[in-house]
């Protein structure tokens, strides 16, 4: 990670049938646009949350839109959209 590397977390929380909220898994950490990308795909195939049904991303990105293209780019790349 870069020495000026923000950091980013990652909630992976669910809602039950009364609207209680569960937070199941959390990660904070520096990372570059390309680590975060590279953990969502990371995430989105891993076996412990493959349980999930109709998966949400949400990307909060403060000042800049950089992130949204990338990930673009890459889903273009890895042949995901």
């Amino acid at each position: 990670m870069g020495t000026y590397s923000d950091y980013a977390a990652f909630v992976l929380a669910g809602m039950d049938y009364q609207r209680e909220l569960y937070v199941r898994h959390v990660i904070r950490m520096k990372m570059t646009y390309g680590d975060i990308i590279n953990k969502m795909f990371e995430l989105n195939n891993d076996s412990k949350f493959k349980d999930i049904k109709n998966p949400k991303w949400l990307i909060e990105v403060i000042g800049t839109k950089s992130l949204s293209y990338e990930l673009a780019n890459e889903q273009r790349r890895r042949n995901t959209c």
